[in-house]
């Protein structure tokens, strides 16, 4: 859910847990990890750097959007159904 949320804002990055979106955001590409929501200093550092950085933040926002764009619920459907066809077709040759 934090992760989708990042495509909500065009030119914006978030800040993720590792109990939220960690196993989809690489911290510093997409936006920032931090080990859970009690590290205070490291999600402070992440806010803040976000908060006042425009070029990463725009840089982490555009690589976010990207990233949930290969992870949206179409994309996910496409390569599913990829998947039944590949797999149907090959068992109808057989």
């Amino acid at each position: 859910m934090v992760a989708k949320r990042l495509t909500e804002y065009a030119d914006c990055a978030g800040c993720a847990s590792k109990l939220g979106a960690a196993e989809l955001v690489t911290s510093g590409v997409h936006g920032y990890v931090v080990p859970d929501v009690t590290a205070h200093a490291e999600l402070v550092g992440a806010m803040r750097t976000l908060a006042t950085d425009a070029a990463a933040r725009a840089r982490m926002g555009a690589a976010a959007a990207l990233l949930m764009h290969e992870h949206s619920w179409d994309r996910v459907a496409e390569r599913t159904l990829a998947v039944y066809e590949r797999h149907l077709g090959a068992r109808s040759r057989s």
